[in-house]
């Protein structure tokens, strides 16, 4: 008899984030990420996906942040010149 093996499935989706036309979450790219920093914590294999986001430069600038917290190495000092432009936009 095999163990289970656990897989921790996660879609990255970048229609959350501030700016985005079709998401109303209004998350920051920071706090985007820590959605899956939270899952890292459990220890288990990932699977991540993305998709979703109408704001290219958004996506791919969320996706490289990303990609660096999964796998330990945030590249702040290459993406420092855009947080500023992906945080929440506040709506009266």
């Amino acid at each position: 008899m095999t163990s289970a093996k656990w897989v921790s499935p996660a879609d990255a989706g970048a229609d959350s984030l501030a700016g985005d036309k079709l998401g109303a979450f209004n998350l920051s790219m920071r706090g985007h990420a820590e959605c899956l920093r939270f899952i890292k914590s459990f220890g288990l294999p990932m699977l991540v996906l993305g998709g979703g986001g109408y704001r290219i430069s958004n996506v791919s600038r969320c996706w490289a942040y990303e990609t660096g917290v999964i796998l330990g190495d945030q590249f702040t000092s290459v993406l420092r010149f855009c947080m500023a432009c992906l945080g929440p936009v506040w709506h009266a």
